[in-house]
């Protein structure tokens, strides 16, 4: 008992390791690594699953950022841009870019294709130096972002391949155009294609194109007001720099953050993930409710041993704590591992798809050639995310370091609480009895 009490905690984290890797005579043993293999798969699926889906989002999110709606939106009343107002905004801190802009809907067609609902939007020549950011997720894919010559366009590759027309043919745009709402009056207008860019977002790859303020004069009604994109370097200070340049510039003028302009579909987006991390977090439950049977098993087996330590001195608190430290290492060793197969799946998951893909593409050709003789069988290329089905080339992946923590300290969490669940039922023994009928 002394001996006991000197090294309190000691001889409790040598019989937890004890009960954790024992002899192949005691099977609970081995209830305890498989629980700790649960756990590793439950956070291996965790942490690969919402990486994937972070990838998605936050490339979808960054798309319409950085083309699309910009960081704070600043609706001016003036049809010109204001030269002296983008240098009064690009001087506040946290700006990063400004870029005045216009958006006009219309309607395109090719030579051999049928009029498509457009948004051509009307930006400086020098676009790509107000907004370098803009050509990076544009992403040209033939051609260049040239629009200072007269009528000349940039449009998405989706759009480009559904009117037929490549770098150096000629469109025609359909628009309403007039001094006034009386005086407005259809029009056809040529436009050269200079360039054609490939964002990865459909919606844009199909529906947009880029042209000059010159160039758009002849389609717009007249009364379109110039509209300023501002990017942040950080822009979850939306709200301070919003102030900043509210106070720079004066009431009277609307500015519009990301989040507001964007509330609906990065809502939407919110929700899926919420709801994708509870389903797949189901694992730990089933995990724990696993890891609470096994440890009752393992405390009833080993009533013998609790009734003997608590003949020589160890309290019922002690005895509890072998079980929980048991439970402990259960949760530290499966998160670990879960932790690190998550991350290197999830870091080499395109060569995996890539790897599994020539796999079974190895494999239908042969079942191919081996049934020839008897079936007409066409031998295909296997592609896990073939262009023709889907619109990427490979899986974007997104790690996020508090994500992966949160995950294994949830699992951590979970293993420990199903032992300290299975180790109350300590008290109801009673040594005496045991040690007596045993």
């Amino acid at each position: 008992m002394s001996l006991l009490k000197k090294n309190k905690f000691g001889w409790i984290i040598f019989v937890a390791l004890r009960y954790f890797k024992a002899g192949k005579r005691d099977r609970s043993i081995s209830s305890a690594f498989f629980s700790a293999a649960g756990i590793a798969v439950g956070v291996l699926a965790m942490i690969t699953i919402i990486s994937i889906m972070n990838g998605f989002q936050i490339g979808f999110i960054d798309d319409i950022l950085e083309i699309n709606s910009y960081h704070i939106r600043l609706e001016s009343e003036k049809r010109e841009a204001d030269a002296t107002l983008l240098d009064k905004i690009k001087n506040i801190d946290n700006v990063k870019s400004v870029l005045p802009f216009t958006d006009l809907q219309t309607l395109i067609k090719g030579s051999y294709s049928e009029f498509k609902a457009c948004k051509i939007r009307s930006v400086p020549v020098n676009a790509g130096i107000l907004d370098p950011d803009l050509l990076r997720y544009l992403n040209i894919t033939s051609g260049e972002f040239t629009i200072n010559e007269a009528n000349t366009l940039v449009i998405g590759s989706e759009l480009a391949a559904s009117l037929g027309v490549s770098v150096g043919d000629t469109v025609s745009l359909a628009s309403m155009a007039g001094d006034s709402f009386h005086a407005l009056a259809p029009v056809d207008v040529q436009f050269t294609v200079k360039g054609i860019f490939k964002s990865g977002y459909y919606e844009y790859d199909s529906s947009m194109g880029f042209t000059s303020f010159q160039s758009s004069r002849g389609l717009d009604s007249g009364n379109k007001t110039i509209t300023y994109g501002i990017k942040l370097n950080d822009r979850y200070r939306d709200a301070e720099t919003i102030m900043d340049i509210a106070s720079l510039i004066g009431a009277g003028r609307r500015l519009v953050s990301w989040r507001e302009y964007n509330r609906s579909f990065f809502g939407a987006l919110r929700m899926e993930k919420i709801s994708m991390m509870l389903i797949v977090g189901l694992i730990f439950l089933v995990v724990g409710v696993n890891i609470k049977h096994t440890l009752d098993r393992s405390v009833y087996k080993r009533r013998q041993d609790i009734a003997l330590l608590r003949s020589i001195g160890a309290g019922p608190g002690a005895v509890k704590t072998i079980f929980v430290t048991e439970g402990l290492l259960i949760g530290f060793s499966g998160g670990l591992v879960g932790v690190v197969t998550g991350l290197f799946i999830t870091v080499n998951i395109n060569n995996i798809f890539a790897l599994a893909g020539w796999a079974v593409d190895i494999l239908s050709r042969l079942i191919g050639r081996m049934l020839s003789p008897f079936l007409n069988m066409p031998s295909y290329g296997f592609s896990a995310f073939s262009p023709a089905y889907f619109y990427l080339n490979k899986v974007p992946v997104k790690i996020l370091f508090h994500e992966v923590l949160f995950i294994f300290f949830f699992a951590f969490i979970a293993s420990v609480y199903a032992a300290y669940s299975a180790a109350g039922k300590i008290a109801e023994f009673n040594p005496s009895e045991i040690l007596h009928y045993e």
